[in-house]
């Protein structure tokens, strides 16, 4: 079913997932299965059956959460929603700060700020694409310099100028992954801004960047895509 409780074919489930997740597909994340419960309250069968399924593997993770809608009397017309997760139960020795955690934290840290730069390059997609912002078959450029170090940059410049086809990218009428890299030998595939500056960057220096941002690196004459989506969300032309 879609939000509003309609049922869709398993075709627009998959479109509507594609669109919601960020990227690409993570083929080991889709390996370890996740449910998360919502209910304005749980019976105590629930807790008993979530409990043992828990138990009965480790590669299952099971949350339960309970959602409460109130109003407020300021803003009666204005619903508001307080989550809170009952199970599992937070273990309060997770929360004492040690050197092992301090070092997990800014793995999280690393994790997150790339998760955000994905996020902000997959929104100015999805702005130019619902905006018709850029012409399908407009050929957009690479361009890294303050982005990345000068030295990559330096690199898959000089890599590019012996195919300038390496540094450019079509755009395509796909919403989730709108570009189509002019040096790709499988003319079909299409590319996430995010994913195909990676990939550039990784044949072009030998080295995996795990934070690119591909909002900031693809141009489309003189200003990038994250610039474009700026003033296509301001004008606020209607989307298709």
């Amino acid at each position: 079913m879609n939000p509003t409780g309609e049922p869709i074919s398993a075709d627009q489930a998959m479109r509507m997932l594609t669109d919601h997740v960020v990227d690409e597909w993570d083929e080991v994340v889709l390996t370890i299965p996740k449910i998360i419960l919502l209910a304005e309250d749980f019976t105590a069968q629930t807790y008993t059956t979530v409990e043992w399924l828990t138990n009965l593997t480790d590669s299952l993770v099971i949350e339960m959460h309970t959602v409460n809608v109130f109003v407020t009397a300021d803003s009666p017309s204005q619903r508001c929603a307080v989550f809170r997760r009952l199970y599992p139960v937070v273990d309060p020795s997770l929360r004492i700060l040690t050197p092992d955690s301090a070092a997990k934290a800014n793995a999280v840290a690393e994790i997150i700020a790339e998760k955000k730069v994905q996020s902000r390059a997959a929104r100015s997609a999805h702005i130019l694409f619902d905006h018709s912002a850029i012409a399908e078959g407009s050929t957009l450029q690479l361009r890294v310099r303050g982005s990345i170090s000068l030295d990559l940059a330096e690199q898959i410049e000089q890599w590019i100028v012996t195919d300038p086809a390496r540094g450019e990218a079509v755009w395509v009428r796909n919403r989730q992954s709108p570009l189509r890299w002019r040096a790709d030998q499988e003319y079909d595939r299409v590319w996430t801004p995010t994913a195909l500056a990676k990939h550039i960057i990784e044949q072009a220096t030998g080295i995996a960047r795990d934070a690119v941002p591909g909002g900031d690196v693809w141009y489309l004459g003189e200003h990038n895509l994250l610039e474009l989506a700026r003033r296509a969300y301001a004008a606020g032309a209607p989307a298709d």
